[in-house]
């Protein structure tokens, strides 16, 4: 296929959270990147832009 560049058409709403997306997986990789120890599940969390749920409280 080559360097080929092909124009479509996307909702802004969908490009606007595919974005977002990558902005956070650039934001985990820094993360990961620059520490000594691997993130924890929290700031896994934090960066993905949710919240862990407390034990008693998961959903099934």
């Amino acid at each position: 296929m080559g360097n080929e560049t092909i124009m479509i058409s996307v909702p802004l709403e969908s490009f606007v959270a595919g974005v977002e997306a990558l902005a956070r997986i650039e934001i985990m990789k820094r993360n990961v990147q620059e520490s000594k120890y691997g993130p924890s599940k929290k700031e896994i969390a934090a960066i993905l832009g949710f919240e862990l749920c407390t034990k008693g409280t998961e959903e099934a």
